[in-house]
């Protein structure tokens, strides 16, 4: 199973690495069956004696549902070619829902009536309902938030360096759920 992490309506491309070990060229067709969110430019790919491909697919996520698409490549036999094994990949779309498509800061004084216009646009092809939320912070939320993302930040900077996958810091998911009345979460 190939796991494509994206959000909604974000595409996401991975290239597949094949190897010909054999002393002759081998001919791959492409094909795809099943969810429609994945594409692949190649319809078919040639590989000559003991050499490498690259067959790139791509995934744009269209619905949070997990619905799996089956990648086959079908050995095709061409005239004293060697005859290739088919292969079978899993394509599996992992949608990220929980992040929002925009985020929009303003502030406010309290018992004052403030406005914001917010215009929505629809980045999928169908039709769809959408929500906006309003959450209000204190001043104590807004630091912890702020805190948290310069913690990843250094995360992710500390990771370009050392090839770790960032986390993001144990401290700032505890001050964070503290600050909103929430429980911290067991430790690992």
């Amino acid at each position: 199973v190939i796991d494509f992490p994206a959000l909604l309506g974000q595409k996401v491309v991975k290239n597949i690495e094949l190897t010909n070990p054999a002393l002759a060229p081998i001919v791959y067709s492409v094909r795809l069956e099943g969810n429609p969110d994945f594409t692949v430019e190649a319809k078919t790919v040639r590989m000559e004696k003991r050499s490498t491909a690259q067959l790139a697919v791509s995934c744009v996520p269209t619905s949070s549902l997990p619905d799996r698409c089956r990648l086959i490549l079908a050995a095709v036999k061409e005239d004293s070619q060697v005859n290739g094994s088919t292969l079978v990949f899993d394509l599996n779309p992992v949608v990220k829902s929980s992040e929002p498509i925009r985020k929009i800061d303003f502030k406010a004084k309290c018992y004052e009536f403030a406005e914001q216009i917010v215009e929505v646009q629809n980045p999928y092809p169908g039709d769809c309902e959408f929500g906006i939320v309003c959450t209000n912070y204190s001043a104590d939320e807004v630091e912890a938030m702020a805190a948290a993302k310069e913690d990843e930040q250094m995360a992710l900077h500390s990771a370009a360096y050392t090839g770790r996958t960032p986390r993001t810091s144990r401290r700032s998911q505890k001050s964070i759920r503290e600050l909103m009345g929430k429980p911290a979460d067991p430790p690992v």
